[in-house]
């Protein structure tokens, strides 16, 4: 049986949102980052972290996170 693409990467890709004022913890603290990850059940070194700044950037590498810094301009195709 085929899967679709948007099938196929919903079993590949997990998404989950946590924000600031509901978790109580901000970017780009280490400690942050480590929670997300305990929370989420997920490995840094397999997970990617996207965003627009080179802050968060840095504090998401610090824990092993693979990064892409989105800068003003640039498409994002992750499909």
């Amino acid at each position: 049986s085929t899967q679709s693409r948007s099938s196929a990467a919903s079993d590949v890709y997990k998404r989950q949102t946590y924000l600031s004022h509901e978790i109580g913890k901000r970017k780009p603290d280490v400690e942050t980052f480590e929670w997300v990850c305990k929370d989420a059940g997920i490995n840094p070194s397999e997970t990617l972290f996207i965003d627009d700044s080179p802050q968060h950037i840095e504090g998401a590498k610090k824990i092993g996170l693979k990064t892409h810094w989105l800068k003003e301009g640039d498409l994002l195709d992750l499909f």
